[in-house]
């Protein structure tokens, strides 16, 4: 199961320590699992992030990989980190939006509901959501992140092909957004 998890991230950190350096086991193992994991990513994508926490020496197979590094300056290791994270993550929405268009555009859907459906997916995209996972019907996973006053909530969900404007507003009250059809 965590073998599967790693694979199917869109990042995974790998946190170096002190004491995690020293541990055998699951943690060892899990090294290896984002190595051979590695090996399958695009070299231009930014998957893993390896991040050294504390004055302790990165595995060797590690320490080939440019890693994050929070000691002895965090906030420094901290803004690098999340620069990579949003520049990956802009990459990968708009290879999924080109994608989605291109998609959609290829339906043979009526006019009005081709209208309706791409009306649907731009204001979940407004809102934040983004897919997890192309397809389409059940195989076309969204998620959206929506901020609560004690921190964030995230939901997966399936856009089916929106044919009417009861289907739209299903849709929109199910991620948690307002009804406007």
């Amino acid at each position: 199961m965590i073998a599967e998890t790693i694979r199917i991230s869109d990042f995974t950190a790998l946190l170096f320590s002190s004491a995690s350096v020293a541990r055998d086991g699951f943690y060892q193992r899990e090294i290896r699992i984002c190595l051979d994991v590695l090996q399958e990513k695009a070299s231009s994508k930014v998957w893993l992030l390896p991040i050294r926490l504390d004055e302790c020496q990165v595995p060797a197979e590690i320490a080939d990989i440019q890693y994050v590094d929070f000691f002895p300056y965090w906030d420094a290791g901290m803004e690098r980190l999340l620069r990579a994270i949003a520049e990956q993550t802009e990459i990968k929405h708009e290879v999924e939006k080109q994608l989605t268009d291109i998609i959609l555009e290829t339906t043979d859907e009526q006019p009005e509901d081709a209208d309706l459906h791409k009306q649907v997916i731009r204001l979940l995209e407004q809102a934040g959501a983004h897919q997890t996972r192309l397809g389409s019907g059940s195989h076309q996973i969204w998620e959206i992140h929506t901020k609560l006053a004690n921190g964030f909530v995230s939901r997966r969900f399936v856009v089916p092909r929106v044919t009417s404007v009861v289907a739209a507003n299903q849709i929109m009250r199910q991620v948690g957004l307002e009804t406007i059809f």
